[in-house]
């Protein structure tokens, strides 16, 4: 290689290695500190396989500045499992010693309204029947699901209970009928309580035989991005950057990532630390693996998709940005014995399901 071309691919290889670490301190560094890192937490990632490349490219060439993004990549190496993973259950192992009746099977879902993956020409009824398919074959004991909606000319929720889930819990109300934030179960409510004044995380107490737990349906605040957002990111993603509209497209993620942190520190830091039953926590957490959120939560419960998943996981159901920003996660007294995605355009979220057994 020419002196000049190895020196800025050198200077070129530094500067990504340099983005990939930041981008993996995030967990530890609180957006109201430094929301830049925050940022480069979306990009951890991407990194990682950009210095992937980086380093077949020094092999190429026969260099040993493979060792650049090579030693990156090792001393970051623990946070891959949380994008990508290999194995795990889909369905529980089958075991002559327990019975049905000792699994709890949980469902996460953002319905999106049942718009499907875009507004533009969607059929609500069409989008909101398959779900309640994919309920029917699923067949949880309880569904955590956002942006309920309800509409006349389908009814979900009369749909559900008809299939057996009569429990139902929500502080927001379409009529009669539950919106937003809601928790659906085939077994009864032993207490329900509303976290924030939103009405977006709720949770309830639920009794199946001997089975106890305390489930908690959350959906934190969402980027809300519109069709010019989406148009801003292609944009983004294409090298065609208008600065007055990326400028206003990362004020709106600041405000997001910063009301991220309030809620996890006023609404569910106390809820996951103070837990008089086994905890499960699921909804859409609107942030990566890489978070600060992620990071808080983590620490504290276990992440189902690192137990059993297998695959990249992606829950946001579009095709750019594409991330894992759906969770169902659990306290250290149950065991995840399944977790799988239900992959689908009725929504712009896929669907989460984690199979549950209390440890012995």
């Amino acid at each position: 290689m020419k002196k000049a071309l190895r020196i800025f691919f050198i200077i070129t290889n530094t500067l990504i290695v340099a983005a990939l670490l930041l981008s993996s301190i995030a967990g530890w560094v609180p957006p109201s500190k430094c929301v830049w890192i925050s940022f480069l937490s979306y990009g951890f990632f991407p990194l990682v396989i950009l210095n992937i490349l980086c380093s077949l490219l020094w092999l190429f060439f026969k260099q040993w500045e493979f060792l650049i993004s090579l030693i990156a990549i090792l001393l970051r190496c623990t946070m891959i499992p949380l994008f990508i993973q290999v194995g795990g259950n889909s369905e529980p192992p089958v075991s002559e010693s327990r019975s049905a009746a000792e699994e709890f099977k949980v469902m996460s879902y953002n319905l999106h309204g049942f718009h499907g993956k875009t507004e533009a020409g969607s059929d609500y009824c069409e989008n909101a029947a398959r779900f309640v398919d994919a309920v029917r074959l699923t067949t949880p004991d309880v569904i955590c699901a956002q942006e309920m909606h309800h509409s006349k000319a389908y009814s979900v929720t009369d749909s559900l209970i008809a299939l057996g889930y009569i429990h139902i819990y929500s502080t927001q109300k379409a009529g009669r009928y539950p919106y937003g934030a809601t928790i659906f179960s085939r077994h009864k409510f032993e207490y329900v309580h509303t976290i924030d004044e939103s009405g977006r995380k709720i949770y309830a107490d639920i009794q199946k035989d001997d089975f106890k737990v305390r489930v908690v349906c959350v959906h934190m605040s969402s980027y809300a991005f519109g069709h010019t957002h989406h148009d801003v990111l292609q944009d983004i993603k294409h090298k065609d950057i208008d600065t007055a509209n990326t400028r206003r497209l990362f004020s709106k993620i600041k405000k997001n990532v910063l009301n991220h942190e309030y809620e996890w520190n006023n609404d569910l830091a106390e809820v996951v630390k103070d837990r008089p039953l086994p905890l499960i926590v699921a909804g859409d957490f609107n942030d990566t693996p890489a978070s600060h959120l992620y990071h808080k939560i983590s620490h504290q419960l276990n992440d189902s998709y690192v137990e059993e998943g297998s695959g990249l996981g992606i829950t946001y159901n579009d095709p750019f940005p594409t991330y894992r920003i759906d969770y169902i996660f659990h306290s250290k007294e149950l065991n995840t014995l399944a977790y799988r995605r239900l992959v689908s355009d009725f929504s712009d979220h896929n669907g989460i399901v984690a199979v549950f057994e209390i440890k012995q």
